[in-house]
């Protein structure tokens, strides 16, 4: 049971991810683990938890329970208990660092409910639990498929018994291709035995058919692992609940944002369509983490709004296709993958602190757009925009600001009335609210700060400092924050 490293992580996501979309670590754990494992939750008897419903009872310091009936044992634990067998706690442990690796989510993401997620009420955290469930003589798990709108989650399911020697036919159903696709029989198909582990992308659709064993098979017994919602201000248990608020503060969510952010999918919109797709394959291929390249409300949330509401705004403004245009915060170039094209030749500057983000724009601009024309891309945290040595004749930081201190939007301005030509605009978003920044973790290894201002002073004031004129762009409102304009 080690961590893996960086190669083994890349196959393995080419896998789950670019390919059939579930990977088996064989041999995970060796048979002296499995026996002790699968002798002490078979011979260990357990009080029966009945009426348990889980969006009502699944708080912060819940305590263990099992749930046993006819056709199947499973047993709920929880990192935050005491572990009823130390050997089956510390597997579990190192399946989550393992699929956190995969993810690209942070070492200890979900061990325990200190990370608040966006998208969720302040008392709501994900955590991870595992579940030691034992499977019997025509029991099974219906097919269905979780976390349909974050596709970078996975499940990982530890098999403790095997096909064919601990139960003789169902086993574990896997889709080959989301929720439409054709079901395939692992158990079988991959013989799985004891000891090996899978994870395959929570999105797809799965399950168990109906398992088949004589009276003195086992069964078919694993370990899995869901992601949990809890709430961590429960009334059930008063002293968890203080150590849950002790940390909300971690990272403190963003209600302004959130609350003005619509559901995708209840707006009967995909994110996921073909065009977007495509483009995160490339993303995955080209080693970007699964959690910041799949994550609906991250890079790729609202690709098609966002990019739309650019090019509008833009042409809208008057931009032209022989001016000089800059593109703060280019990211990946979703608006770029438009504006090369539409501008003429070498008139399209983009630059971004993530280096990984330029070489992917590169490699969108060469194998989707496919276009021929000079354009200059920088990776670059100074605001060195004299490098591009050129006057630009519009701008746009769409969604920069809110994630630069106020200190760094200085220095941002005092750059950039260095290379803004007479006459010329910056567009951009700000967040409007309680004066306030923080820092979190943008990716695993990447720190940026997320900023409010409590009304418009700090950009007037700068304004006078760097002698531009500063006014709020009302005939275009941005889908989730405030528009502005800075005439030079």
């Amino acid at each position: 049971m080690n961590l893996l490293g960086k190669k083994e992580i890349q196959e393995i996501r080419n896998e789950i991810y670019l390919g059939k979309g579930y990977f088996v670590l064989r041999n995970y754990i060796n048979p002296i683990q499995v026996d002790h494992i699968v002798q002490f939750w078979k011979e260990t008897n357990f009080e029966n938890t009945e009426n348990y419903q889980k969006f009502r009872d699944l708080h912060y310091g819940k305590s263990d329970f099992s749930i046993v009936s006819k056709d199947s044992d499973c047993h709920y634990n929880f990192f935050w208990n005491s572990p009823k067998d130390a050997p089956t706690n510390a597997v579990a442990w190192q399946m989550q660092s393992v699929r956190n690796q995969i993810e690209g989510n942070p070492p200890d993401n979900e061990f325990f409910p200190h990370y608040s997620t966006p998208g969720q009420k302040k008392s709501l955290r994900y955590v991870a639990s595992y579940r030691v469930i034992v499977t019997r003589n025509n029991g099974s798990v219906e097919h269905h498929a979780d976390w349909s709108k974050d596709h970078s989650r996975l499940q990982a399911s530890l098999i403790l018994s095997e096909y064919g020697k601990d139960y003789n036919d169902g086993g574990l159903i896997f889709y080959d291709s989301f929720t439409d696709g054709k079901p395939m029989n692992i158990s079988a198909t991959e013989n799985l035995k004891a000891g090996d582990l899978v994870f395959f992308r929570h999105s797809q659709k799965h399950g168990v058919d109906s398992i088949k064993k004589s009276p003195k098979q086992t069964g078919f017994m694993r370990i899995i692992m869901p992601q949990e919602v809890v709430d961590i201000t429960s009334n059930h248990a008063e002293e968890s609940t203080n150590q849950g608020e002790k940390t909300v503060n971690v990272i403190k969510p963003s209600d302004l944002l959130r609350d003005q952010v619509p559901d995708l999918e209840s707006e009967g919109r995909s994110y996921y369509d073909h065009e977007i797709g495509q483009l995160m394959k490339i993303a995955i291929r080209s080693g970007l983490d699964p959690a910041h390249v799949y994550w609906h409300r991250g890079l790729w949330g609202r690709f098609h709004d966002h990019k739309d509401w650019q090019v509008d705004l833009l042409k809208k403004k008057g931009l032209l296709p022989h001016h000089n245009f800059l593109d703060l915060g280019c990211g990946i170039l979703r608006l770029g993958m438009a504006l090369v094209e539409y501008l003429n030749d070498d008139k399209y500057c983009g630059v971004d602190a993530v280096n990984d983000y330029i070489e992917l724009g590169h490699i969108y601009l060469k194998e989707v757009v496919k276009t021929d024309k000079k354009y200059s891309l920088l990776a670059d945290h100074n605001f060195n925009f004299q490098s591009f040595k050129r006057k630009f004749k519009m701008a746009i930081a769409q969604s920069v600001f809110t994630h630069l201190s106020f200190e760094q939007i200085d220095q941002c301005f005092s750059q950039l009335v260095k290379v803004m030509d007479h006459g010329s605009k910056l567009f951009f978003t700000i967040c409007v609210g309680q004066d306030q920044e923080w820092s979190v973790m943008y990716t695993t290894d990447t720190p940026m700060v997320k900023s409010y201002h409590e009304d418009l002073k700090f950009y007037e004031d700068l304004s006078k400092k760097y002698s531009f004129t500063f006014s709020v762009v009302e005939d275009h409102p941005h889908p989730s924050q405030q528009v502005c304009v800075a005439e030079f």
